[in-house]
């Protein structure tokens, strides 16, 4: 939903500018299960910590274990994970009940700005 305000300074004893304003919000519904989203290294197998966790418009981020505890109604959902410097590859998950899953990174190599001169 999206709503707009606009105040009209007229008729007011001191002067005042109009003014407007947008302002937009969201209702979901209340949540039913709860996803646990495990997020590793491919490689190493290691725990990738404040990874950005999205299921539809319910979000959290990992801890230092790499895990991120998602709060959902039922429903199908495209996971999105997101950490700079890796490459995640999309999943959808059917939420029917509460769940556990694990998403593996592939870290990015830093590109070098200044090769080397042949």
């Amino acid at each position: 939903m999206s709503w707009s305000v606009r105040f009209e300074a007229t008729e007011l004893a001191l002067p005042h500018a109009g003014a407007s304003g947008k302002f937009s919000f969201a209702v979901v519904r209340r949540p039913e299960h709860c996803v646990t989203v495990s997020v590793i290294e491919k490689d190493t197998e290691a725990p990738i910590v404040s990874a950005q966790v999205r299921l539809g418009f319910h979000r959290s981020s990992t801890d230092e274990s790499g895990r991120a505890k998602v709060e959902t109604p039922k429903g199908v959902y495209d996971v999105i994970v997101w950490k700079a410097g890796y490459a995640f590859s999309p999943r959808t998950v059917e939420v029917t009940e509460d769940l556990a899953m694990q998403i593996e990174a592939v870290a990015i190599p830093e590109e070098n700005e200044f090769p080397e001169d042949p």
